[in-house]
């Protein structure tokens, strides 16, 4: 239950102990994975195939079998519910349920696309041809055949993340089983953990499962080099989600950011356990983050600066860091790779507020620096011109 999820540790493995199987690279022959002769699974899954709900969430459940490529059937099941997820290599292609909540009509009437006098043809029609209720309601006028895709796609969605909150019962796997995908979720599984924890779940629950408010959120360095932005778009995080990420950097305390006047608590937590889920972020107790006595404005400074003097006492191929017969697949990358470092997102706000005349001239310079560099006829004048002097 709840109590159990509290004292769980949030980086711990998924599985019961003796089940337990450390992340693995795509499988290959002669591998010793539990399930590496199962076709069309690219490594073997991180938990058995079947346990409770009180070790391991639903949102981490999914993302675990998206990782391992995952064919066949989840069961999900809390009290007497029980609802079924059929999966293709890591995707989500339909799902059922025995809850009459779940019906497609019913949806339908809740959200207020159908209206109470068109509820009983629909149920009528519904159960004349199970399956094909969404083109029987278009073809009965009920539904307009436009909004028909995404009608259905946020009501298999829907479904699958009302069990996000449940915090007991059992889930089982059925590998390599299949099911009628005529109807297909359609949504990737990144995006729609993201999207059923904020319509879903509560801050209670999340405290609960990032092991409390004195954990240190920090991103892991793989998921810093794209940005904010590469991490915002598949989420589609608002604009006040997007917000927190520079401030997610092992230097504060969930208690600490959620006491903020601008923290709304709920999305905050959220957003950190979504990206804990989807292994962006690492946890940290007290004490366990890296501490610096340095500001991490001079940090900027000195990079900048450095930079900067780069150019004026070397020369463009210096500045990027490249040799004087880097191809151009060189010469662009460094320079993307230079503009992101030097990027507003990635550097502090003081910096970016006292160094703002600095960085313009450091930007336009390596602006300058691709634009000769890539030009053939450019790059063989400034050549020479390096050469004379």
């Amino acid at each position: 239950g709840r109590a159990g999820m509290g004292h769980r540790d949030p980086t711990e493995r998924l599985g019961r102990p003796a089940a337990r199987v450390e992340p693995a690279a795509p499988s290959e022959a002669g591998g010793h994975g539990p399930h590496e002769d199962r076709p069309r699974r690219r490594s073997p899954l991180p938990l058995e195939d079947q346990g409770t709900l009180d070790r391991v969430e639903v949102p981490r459940l999914l993302w675990a079998l998206h990782k391992a490529a995952y064919t066949g059937v989840l069961t999900l099941e809390h009290g007497r519910v029980s609802k079924r997820l059929w999966w293709r290599e890591g995707d989500i292609v339909s799902v059922d349920s025995t809850v009459g909540h779940d019906r497609l009509v019913d949806g339908l009437l809740r959200r207020g696309l159908l209206t109470r006098d068109q509820y009983d043809t629909a149920r009528s029609l519904a159960a004349k041809e199970p399956g094909r209720e969404g083109p029987l309601l278009v073809e009965a006028g009920f539904l307009k055949a436009a909004e028909l895709p995404r009608v259905l796609r946020n009501h298999l969605t829907r479904i699958i993340d009302s069990t996000f909150p449940w915090s007991d019962g059992r889930w089982g796997l059925e590998p390599d089983q299949t099911g009628d995908d005529s109807t297909r979720v359609d949504t990737p599984v990144p995006l729609l953990i993201a999207e059923g924890v904020r319509h879903r779940m509560e801050s209670s629950q999340l405290e609960a499962l990032l092991g409390g408010l004195d954990q240190y959120p920090r991103f892991r360095a793989e998921a810093a080099v794209g940005g904010a932005r590469a991490l915002a778009e598949p989420l589609l995080l608002s604009p006040s989600e997007e917000a927190w990420l520079p401030r997610l950097d092992g230097t504060q305390p969930l208690r600490q950011l959620v006491a903020l006047p601008e923290a709304d608590e709920l999305e905050l937590l959220g957003l950190v356990y979504v990206l804990h889920v989807l292994e962006h972020l690492e946890l940290f107790s007290e004490g366990g983050a890296a501490a610096s006595d340095v500001e991490p404005g001079s940090v900027d400074a000195v990079r900048i600066r450095d930079r900067l003097q780069l150019a004026l006492e070397g020369d463009y191929f210096a500045m990027l860091g490249v040799p004087r017969d880097a191809s151009r697949i060189d010469v662009r990358r460094a320079h993307a790779e230079l503009r992101r470092t030097f990027a507003d997102e990635h550097l502090e706000a003081r910096t970016v507020a006292t160094l703002a005349p600095q960085l313009r001239e450091l930007r336009d310079l390596l602006d300058e620096a691709r634009e000769v560099l890539m030009d053939e006829s450019l790059r063989s004048a400034y050549l020479a011109h390096l050469e004379e002097s």
